[in-house]
């Protein structure tokens, strides 16, 4: 209320606000990431007929419609290196725990916060945890056995990896990702933002690509592509 009132208040009322929590994964893309999104629109530019609206929540795909294909048959002995005590030990136990459960791991996609204290490695299946500038090596993937890509990361944050220059490392680049808005939400904001501020043409309609996606009977990823791109596929910048 405290910043809603700030807000409100800027230029003697000259902005109509909202507010609304959203989690990335009701929306497109199978990342658990809830973040408070505000919009702001100054009164005199406000549309008469285009009123803004949240997106509503999607069906959820499965996270293989964002990971590389796999490169093999994931293993039990797949672990991160012992010299990474922390996530070699979380891998190991929530693999065994998942087995012995009866789930099937080494074939299904259960993503695990391997880096996290001991006792408190969260998981999820066909989704992500939330994707943290602390996590910028990746979360670990049960059923390729490895952590994820940084191609993938970018994907579960709603972003087109191809044509993509990279010009820091991986672990850079995966706290920027980590530390990045989801841009499927942004997208699905800025769809019913930009008519209600006045800054779309009338004879322009805005297109909601992860809605249209969804509205498969098998919700497809956003970026449709033929096959998933190997790993590697996204340009690096050459260093001297």
């Amino acid at each position: 209320d405290t910043i809603l009132k700030t807000l409100r208040g800027i230029g003697d009322g000259a902005y109509a606000i909202d507010v609304k929590l959203i989690n990335t994964q009701d929306h497109g893309v199978p990342q658990n990431r809830e973040r408070v999104y505000f919009v702001g629109i100054r009164k005199d530019v406000l549309h008469k007929t285009a009123k803004f609206s949240w997106p509503e929540p999607l069906v959820r795909p499965s996270i293989e419609k964002f990971l590389d294909r796999r490169d093999r048959p994931a293993l039990l002995s797949d672990l991160p290196p012992t010299s990474s005590g922390t996530a070699h030990r979380n891998v190991k136990k929530v693999v065994k725990d998942l087995v012995k459960a009866g789930s099937d791991p080494l074939n299904q996609p259960f993503v695990l916060d391997c880096d996290s204290s001991c006792g408190w490695a969260s998981f999820m299946k066909a989704r992500t945890p939330c994707m943290t500038v602390s996590r910028a090596a990746g979360h670990w993937v049960t059923n390729r056995g490895r952590r994820m890509r940084t191609d993938e990361m970018m994907r579960l944050q709603g972003m087109d990896e191809k044509g993509f220059v990279q010009v820091v490392s991986d672990r850079q680049l995966g706290k920027q990702v980590g530390n990045a808005m989801s841009q499927n939400i942004l997208e699905r904001i800025m769809v019913s933002l930009l008519p209600a501020a006045g800054l779309v043409p009338r004879n322009c309609t805005l297109h909601d690509r992860w809605q249209a996606d969804c509205k498969a009977s098998e919700p497809a990823a956003p970026n449709k592509r033929a096959s998933t791109p190997a790993a590697g596929s996204r340009k690096k910048a050459k260093t001297a």
